[in-house]
Protein backbone atom coordinates (compact mmCIF):
# COMPACT_ATOMS: atom_id res chain seq x y z
CA UNK A 1 0.00 0.00 0.00
CA UNK A 2 1.30 3.47 -0.82
CA UNK A 3 1.95 5.89 1.98
CA UNK A 4 -1.18 7.70 3.05
CA UNK A 5 -0.82 11.14 4.60
CA UNK A 6 -2.61 12.07 7.79
CA UNK A 7 -2.95 15.73 8.48
CA UNK A 8 -4.13 17.91 11.30
CA UNK A 9 -4.12 21.25 9.58
CA UNK A 10 -6.01 24.50 10.06
CA UNK A 11 -4.16 26.69 7.58
CA UNK A 12 -0.64 28.02 7.97
CA UNK A 13 1.57 25.61 9.94
CA UNK A 14 2.10 26.17 13.65
CA UNK A 15 4.06 24.11 16.13
CA UNK A 16 0.87 22.27 17.13
CA UNK A 17 0.03 21.07 13.61
CA UNK A 18 1.46 17.89 12.27
CA UNK A 19 1.40 15.53 9.34
CA UNK A 20 2.12 11.84 9.80
CA UNK A 21 2.89 9.59 6.86
CA UNK A 22 2.21 5.93 7.45
CA UNK A 23 1.67 2.55 5.81
CA UNK A 24 -0.89 1.58 8.46
CA UNK A 25 -4.24 1.24 6.61
CA UNK A 26 -6.21 2.06 9.79
CA UNK A 27 -4.66 5.55 9.91
CA UNK A 28 -5.96 7.12 6.74
CA UNK A 29 -7.77 10.40 7.40
CA UNK A 30 -8.06 13.43 9.65
CA UNK A 31 -10.89 11.92 11.68
CA UNK A 32 -8.89 8.79 12.47
CA UNK A 33 -5.87 10.84 13.49
CA UNK A 34 -7.82 13.25 15.67
CA UNK A 35 -9.75 10.43 17.36
CA UNK A 36 -6.77 8.14 17.85
CA UNK A 37 -4.81 8.43 21.11
CA UNK A 38 -1.15 9.09 20.41
CA UNK A 39 -0.28 5.97 22.41
CA UNK A 40 -2.06 3.88 19.75
CA UNK A 41 0.46 4.99 17.11
CA UNK A 42 3.52 2.75 17.21
CA UNK A 43 6.99 3.26 15.78
CA UNK A 44 6.14 0.71 13.09
CA UNK A 45 3.31 3.00 11.94
CA UNK A 46 5.46 6.09 11.51
CA UNK A 47 7.44 6.88 8.40
CA UNK A 48 7.68 10.67 8.64
CA UNK A 49 6.39 13.43 10.89
CA UNK A 50 6.19 17.08 9.92
CA UNK A 51 5.61 19.77 12.53
CA UNK A 52 5.14 23.43 11.70
CA UNK A 53 6.56 22.97 8.21
CA UNK A 54 9.70 21.17 9.45
CA UNK A 55 9.86 17.45 8.84
CA UNK A 56 12.14 14.49 9.06
CA UNK A 57 12.36 10.75 8.99
CA UNK A 58 11.54 9.15 12.33
CA UNK A 59 11.90 5.44 11.70
CA UNK A 60 11.32 3.68 15.00
CA UNK A 61 9.77 6.72 16.67
CA UNK A 62 7.78 6.09 19.83
CA UNK A 63 4.34 7.38 20.69
CA UNK A 64 6.00 9.67 23.28
CA UNK A 65 8.30 11.09 20.60
CA UNK A 66 5.31 11.85 18.39
CA UNK A 67 3.46 13.37 21.34
CA UNK A 68 6.47 15.61 22.03
CA UNK A 69 6.30 16.91 18.47
CA UNK A 70 2.53 17.14 18.15
CA UNK A 71 2.00 18.48 21.66
CA UNK A 72 4.63 21.20 21.67
CA UNK A 73 7.34 19.19 23.40
CA UNK A 74 5.94 19.04 26.92
CA UNK A 75 8.12 16.80 29.07
CA UNK A 76 7.97 15.76 32.70
CA UNK A 77 10.56 17.68 34.73
CA UNK A 78 12.69 16.20 37.50
CA UNK A 79 14.65 18.14 40.13
CA UNK A 80 17.82 16.16 40.87
CA UNK A 81 20.52 16.64 43.49
CA UNK A 82 22.36 13.33 42.93
CA UNK A 83 24.19 11.73 40.01
CA UNK A 84 21.44 10.41 37.76
CA UNK A 85 20.97 8.01 34.87
CA UNK A 86 18.35 9.83 32.86
CA UNK A 87 15.16 8.53 31.26
CA UNK A 88 14.36 9.50 27.66
CA UNK A 89 11.66 12.12 27.11
CA UNK A 90 12.35 13.89 30.42
CA UNK A 91 13.76 17.21 31.56
CA UNK A 92 16.13 17.65 34.49
CA UNK A 93 16.81 20.65 36.73
CA UNK A 94 20.21 19.86 38.18
CA UNK A 95 21.34 21.06 41.60
CA UNK A 96 24.99 20.67 42.53
CA UNK A 97 27.95 19.38 40.53
CA UNK A 98 26.31 16.24 39.11
CA UNK A 99 26.95 13.56 36.52
CA UNK A 100 23.93 13.05 34.26
CA UNK A 101 24.23 9.80 32.30
CA UNK A 102 22.44 9.24 29.00
CA UNK A 103 19.59 6.72 29.18
CA UNK A 104 20.39 3.14 28.17
CA UNK A 105 17.09 2.91 26.26
CA UNK A 106 16.02 5.65 23.88
CA UNK A 107 14.08 5.71 20.62
CA UNK A 108 14.85 7.92 17.65
CA UNK A 109 13.24 11.30 18.31
CA UNK A 110 13.38 11.03 22.12
CA UNK A 111 14.21 14.30 23.89
CA UNK A 112 16.35 15.19 26.91
CA UNK A 113 16.53 18.64 28.49
CA UNK A 114 19.10 19.58 31.13
CA UNK A 115 19.13 22.81 33.13
CA UNK A 116 22.06 23.55 35.43
CA UNK A 117 20.59 25.32 38.44
CA UNK A 118 23.29 26.32 40.92
CA UNK A 119 26.45 24.52 39.77
CA UNK A 120 28.07 22.79 36.80
CA UNK A 121 27.13 19.36 35.43
CA UNK A 122 28.64 16.65 33.23
CA UNK A 123 26.71 14.76 30.56
CA UNK A 124 28.08 11.20 30.73
CA UNK A 125 27.78 8.33 28.26
CA UNK A 126 27.73 4.54 28.53
CA UNK A 127 29.43 1.98 26.28
CA UNK A 128 28.76 2.66 22.59
CA UNK A 129 27.04 6.02 23.16
CA UNK A 130 28.02 9.35 21.61
CA UNK A 131 26.78 12.94 21.32
CA UNK A 132 27.11 15.29 18.36
CA UNK A 133 27.59 18.92 19.35
CA UNK A 134 28.21 21.59 16.73
CA UNK A 135 30.93 20.12 14.48
CA UNK A 136 32.25 17.78 17.20
CA UNK A 137 31.27 14.29 18.22
CA UNK A 138 32.19 13.03 21.67
CA UNK A 139 34.49 10.05 22.06
CA UNK A 140 32.32 6.93 21.72
CA UNK A 141 31.69 5.18 25.03
CA UNK A 142 32.14 5.97 28.70
CA UNK A 143 35.20 8.20 28.15
CA UNK A 144 33.21 10.75 26.11
CA UNK A 145 31.25 13.52 27.79
CA UNK A 146 30.08 17.12 27.65
CA UNK A 147 30.87 19.36 30.61
CA UNK A 148 28.89 22.47 31.47
CA UNK A 149 31.69 24.64 32.84
CA UNK A 150 29.61 27.52 34.18
CA UNK A 151 26.54 27.80 36.43
CA UNK A 152 23.16 28.03 34.71
CA UNK A 153 23.99 26.25 31.47
CA UNK A 154 21.42 24.24 29.53
CA UNK A 155 21.33 21.46 26.94
CA UNK A 156 18.58 20.02 24.79
CA UNK A 157 19.26 16.78 22.93
CA UNK A 158 17.39 14.55 20.49
CA UNK A 159 18.10 10.86 20.00
CA UNK A 160 19.27 10.25 16.43
CA UNK A 161 20.25 6.58 16.75
CA UNK A 162 18.21 4.35 19.07
CA UNK A 163 19.96 3.75 22.42
CA UNK A 164 23.31 5.13 21.20
CA UNK A 165 23.43 8.44 19.37
CA UNK A 166 22.30 11.89 20.51
CA UNK A 167 22.56 15.37 18.95
CA UNK A 168 22.59 18.65 20.87
CA UNK A 169 19.88 20.77 19.26
CA UNK A 170 20.02 23.69 21.68
CA UNK A 171 22.46 24.94 24.30
CA UNK A 172 23.13 27.97 26.46
CA UNK A 173 26.54 28.71 27.91
CA UNK A 174 30.06 27.38 27.49
CA UNK A 175 30.21 23.63 27.11
CA UNK A 176 33.33 21.53 26.80
CA UNK A 177 33.11 18.44 24.57
CA UNK A 178 35.40 15.47 25.24
CA UNK A 179 36.34 14.23 21.76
Amino acid sequence: MANSALAKDTGAPTNAEYIVKTDNPTLTNDTALDALPVAAITGADIIMVQVGGLGGELEGATAQSIANLAGGGLLPWNAVAINTTMVADNGYIISGNREMTLPAASAVGAILRLVGDDDIFTLKQAAGQYVGFNTNVTTIGASGSIIAIEVGQTLELVCREANLGWRVISSVGNLFTIV
